[in-house]
């Protein structure tokens, strides 16, 4: 998902993320290689141009904004969840989801708007809110990113969990290196003495 506007946008299909329901989440893409790995099409608008190098969004022109609305207005209102995530260096962010839109949107739909600092994306939006317009919540996080360290905490403890699980007996409780194990040999630098990684072997060794 990039921080741009871009001009590619297409329709995704999650069908794990809610048990017996199949959601569809409307996503932006940069690289059509991405798109076509969730098996998407395209919802262009026309413009090659709507984001910097650093892939934020840019001022666009007039003609762009009423291509891009009719593209939004005309998709919006069958999808399950959006996230936007369009912002402009130094500048309010773009109002890219007009009222009208949302209250197109069936009831129990899910908008993110990740642009709420500055803002928000779409009329309605309440930085570090969540707002419930007729049925559909429009949620205004301000420091979603400051969210990721406890869970990537989480995930980095049981990767070392797993990982001094294959050199434990579960049985004896004592230590019993596999070194026949794929992991083990990947991340064995040394052993009796002698430097043992490929990666760490010297030259015509």
């Amino acid at each position: 998902m990039q921080r741009g506007d871009n001009e590619r946008w297409c329709i995704a299909r999650q069908k794990d993320a809610v048990p017996g329901h199949q959601l569809k989440a409307w996503n932006r893409f940069r690289d059509s290689r991405r798109v076509c790995n969730c098996g998407s099409p395209f919802r262009r608008t026309g413009c090659k141009q709507a984001q910097t190098a650093a892939g934020y969004a840019k001022p666009m022109s007039a003609d762009y904004q009423k291509k891009q609305a009719e593209l939004v207005a005309n998709h919006i209102k069958t999808q399950d969840i959006v996230i936007t995530t369009a912002l402009i260096p130094g500048r309010p962010a773009p109002k890219l989801i007009t009222t009208a839109m949302i209250e197109s949107m069936k009831s129990g739909a899910v908008i993110v708007d990740l642009a709420a600092e500055r803002g928000g994306n779409t009329e309605l939006t309440q930085p570090d809110k969540v707002v419930d317009h007729n049925g559909v919540s429009i949620s205004g996080p301000l420091n979603l990113a400051g969210e990721v360290p406890v869970n990537a905490s989480s995930l980095y403890a049981k990767n070392l969990l797993a990982f001094l699980e294959l050199m434990i007996d579960k049985k004896d409780k004592t230590l019993k290196v596999n070194w026949d194990d794929e992991i083990i040999k990947g991340t064995l630098l040394a052993r009796d003495g002698k430097i043992v990684h490929p990666s760490l072997q010297p030259k015509g060794a």
